[in-house]
């Protein structure tokens, strides 16, 4: 069952790894045979050795697992089985049932593996196991060459992007996979292609400390992408997530700012601010620092506050939560005169973020360095 409930201190709030090991005795007879090794539900991840050598590996919540055991693998007398599950989020582990941990032979006979079970948690520090190339989510080229390969050729009017929530563990690799990805899609579908990304909206640990951007670094990734090329426009969303739900409930107005941008990026439509308010430039004054806005549609507000919340104030690594208002449609930050090396704005899974225009679009993530 999950490891949260084992009553192991080390567990309780465990993400990562677990190894589990159970071993088992055959005959010479038993040993033989071919087999099929059944162990259950796991979740998430698994990898799964017989006597040293891998024999699989399944990424899916919940999915029971069985896996054919090569010939001669198996020994007559004492066999190891060691399984390496692999939790991201929520409930770990295997879950049996008792009856789906079996070693199944060819003669149709079984031995249980329901018993005998040891454990021993991975460090968190360690990093994940890599991906093996036919996972469903993670697996290396698998949905490219299933789903997108065999559209080449194929005339397309653009192409919209929402993904990353996989990747918040590698944010600041983001920016050069997802320009990779642009490229790889204009060379199979045109050179020109128009490209919306929609901006990760908020989800997960609310912010209570500067300098932790957490899925902000996915989020600042693809605000770069779409500014450095000008056929990638970026729907922004932080605000129509939900902490504790991965998939939010309101897609209607997702929907309706991915077709904003793309009615002006795709169609030519002349739109003020089809992403909302975007921060484009900062004046360092004695005491405070003036951050300009553009595509603002009828000025920017502030919302359940006079103030401007969630922005940060970093000196190299080392940021904190600065006092900022509205001066018209510009954003007037505090400094007391301490050194800046650059202004965070909006960052966390799951920040308060308050800045609008008067249309009701947010001002985006953003990161933005003070030279």
């Amino acid at each position: 069952r999950d490891w949260r409930t084992w009553g192991d201190p080390e567990l309780a709030d465990h993400k990562g790894m677990v190894w589990h090991k159970v071993s088992f005795d055959l005959t010479e007879a038993q040993a033989s045979q071919t087999a099929s090794v059944h162990i259950g539900s796991i979740d998430d991840t698994d990898v799964t050795w017989m006597n040293g050598v891998a024999i699989g590996t399944t990424f899916d919540w919940g999915g029971l697992r069985v896996y054919d055991v090569p010939a001669d693998l198996l020994r007559a007398g004492r066999n190891v089985l060691l399984v390496n599950a692999h939790n991201d989020y929520g409930e770990g582990g295997m879950n049996g049932p008792d009856a789906e941990l079996r070693l199944e032979l060819a003669d149709g006979s079984s031995v249980s593996l329901a018993e005998g079970w040891t454990y021993r948690k991975v460090p968190t520090d360690v990093t994940r196991p890599k991906p093996a190339p036919w996972q469903t989510i993670q697996g290396y080229s698998m949905l490219h060459n299933a789903m997108i390969a065999p559209l080449e050729g194929v005339g397309l009017k653009g192409a919209i992007w929402y993904q990353g929530e996989s990747n918040a563990g590698a944010g600041a690799a983001y920016e050069e996979l997802l320009t990779l990805l642009v490229q790889d899609w204009r060379a199979k579908f045109g050179a020109d292609l128009p490209v919306v990304v929609v901006q990760l909206p908020r989800f997960g640990a609310l912010p209570t400390v500067a300098g932790e951007p957490g899925w902000g670094m996915v989020r600042e990734s693809m605000r770069r992408v779409a500014a450095q090329d000008d056929r990638v426009g970026l729907a922004v969303t932080i605000d129509l997530g939900d902490p504790y739900d991965i998939h939010p409930a309101d897609k209607i107005s997702a929907s309706n700012r991915v077709i904003r941008v793309a009615k002006a990026l795709i169609y030519g439509e002349a739109i003020d601010g089809p992403s909302g308010p975007v921060a484009t430039d900062a004046e360092i004054l004695a005491d405070e620092i003036r951050v300009s806005f553009q595509g603002i549609d009828q000025g920017l507000v502030t919302i359940s506050s006079s103030n401007v919340t969630g922005v940060e104030l970093c000196d190299g690594a080392a940021c904190r939560f600065a006092p900022a208002t509205l001066d018209g449609d510009v954003m007037i930050i505090e400094t007391d005169g301490a050194q800046v090396s650059e202004i965070r704005y909006c960052q966390g899974d799951s920040p308060l973020c308050n800045l609008f225009d008067g249309n009701g679009l947010p001002a985006g993530p953003f990161w933005m360095q003070i030279d």
